[in-house]
């Protein structure tokens, strides 16, 4: 399995987890025999195929106001944005080709058309859903982050791309009233019934008839008291999905931060298992 990761996607320009980890896990990734492959950046161009084109250039000529990751806008974070996107875009190709494949990236899901917002600056995850879908594939997003995708809703929303969204907290919350469309809040500590939402969401990407996914792989429901076991026995479980279901699929990193309980060892044993889930099947 072709996964992707640049040291370009780390950045020295902000001190959250979204900028670091990708290092983190491709430091174990090596450790343990994996080969990791190198993206191309993705250019202005690339980015104005689905972003509003004053948005895209106030990234590129280093004019925002303002960053999702709480700091200045810089050139630092613009390379790690473009090289981070970058491996969205190549490893959705790769899956094209060979069924599955993955990218380090991180902050993807709450940007929007036009705007950043929660550690999200470019929206990789529905920019992965258009490539899928130009190249005639009938793709579905899958978000288990803890915090739902409004970013991916904004861009997405309108086209007929099935979304399904789980999530542990409010933030970012959209609204639809289409039938392609799951958003699914939960609130309860229950793992049991949580993996059961996860279910829930596979099955209704299966009832859309989906042929390919972008899975948003986010770690951070440890947060809300889901078990690093259980997220492990998550990951496990989209992974034999889509291999039982001949469904190919694209995954990335998604939110997982540290905590008083939760070490950077155990953030990264957490992303590892998509690695490790993936490359298995």
């Amino acid at each position: 399995m072709k996964t992707f990761f640049s040291p370009q996607y780390v950045s020295h320009d902000s001190g959250l987890e979204t900028t670091k980890k990708p290092g983190w896990i491709a430091e174990r990734i090596s450790k343990n025999g994996g080969i990791l492959s190198t993206p191309n950046a993705i250019t202005q161009d690339e980015l104005n195929a689905f972003l509003d084109h004053d948005y895209v250039s106030q990234l590129f000529n280093l004019t925002l106001s303002s960053s999702a990751f709480s700091t200045k806008w810089t050139a630092d974070l613009l390379k790690s944005i473009r090289h981070s996107n970058g491996g969205v875009r190549d490893a959705v190709l790769a899956a094209l080709k060979d069924g599955c494949a993955g990218s380090l990236s991180s902050g993807l899901h709450h940007a929007g058309k036009n705007y950043g917002m929660g550690f999200c600056q470019v929206n990789g995850l529905a920019m992965g859903a258009l490539i899928a879908k130009q190249n005639g594939k009938r793709v579905g997003i899958l978000d288990v982050d803890a915090h739902c995708g409004g970013g991916t809703f904004d861009i997405l929303g309108h086209l007929d791309i099935p979304i399904a969204d789980l999530s542990t907290f409010s933030l970012d919350q959209w609204k639809s009233s289409k039938k392609i469309h799951h958003l699914d809040l939960f609130y309860s500590r229950d793992e049991k019934a949580y993996l059961g939402r996860v279910e829930k969401a596979l099955n209704h990407l299966k009832a859309c008839d989906v042929d390919f996914i972008m899975h948003n792989a986010g770690m951070d429901p440890s947060l809300s008291g889901i078990s690093k076991a259980t997220l492990n026995q998550r990951e496990e479980m989209i992974a034999h999905w889509c291999k039982d279901n001949k469904i190919g699929v694209c995954w990335v990193l998604a939110g997982g931060y540290l905590s008083h309980n939760i070490s950077e060892t155990d953030l990264v044993d957490m992303h590892y298992s998509t690695y490790q889930h993936f490359n298995q099947i």
